[in-house]
């Protein structure tokens, strides 16, 4: 079975879409995200409603996404960043907003992982 590994996607839509095509020669089975599918990019609920719409991925939640979803403070981020994923939450879909909260993080995020290795 072949992986595609992809991680800290930040919200670039673009960048995400050419991983996903040079990647296609290769014939990937599943892809594992892992983590901050938003925060600096322009494209928040572009990219989280393309993941959402694969198959056979796998997706872990990255400490963007925890905050962009309400889970976590900002609380530790530098000022940019705080002001990304500030604006990146303000403009995330409800729908969205409720696919990154439950994401799996720490031991479970392995688990699930261990479950598609």
């Amino acid at each position: 079975m072949r992986y595609l590994v992809v991680s800290d996607i930040h919200a670039n839509l673009e960048a995400f879409e050419a991983v996903l095509a040079a990647s296609a020669p290769e014939g990937c089975d599943r892809v594992l995200l892992l983590g901050d599918l938003v925060g600096y990019g322009a494209d928040p609920n572009a990219v989280v409603e393309r993941v959402r719409a694969m198959p056979d991925v796998v997706v872990i939640r990255g400490n963007h996404d925890k905050v962009a979803a309400g889970v976590e403070s900002v609380e530790g981020f530098n000022h940019m960043a705080r002001l990304a994923i500030a604006w990146a939450a303000s403009v995330l879909t409800q729908e969205n907003r409720h696919y990154l909260a439950p994401l799996a993080v720490g031991p479970h995020a392995l688990e699930r992982l261990e479950e598609h290795l």
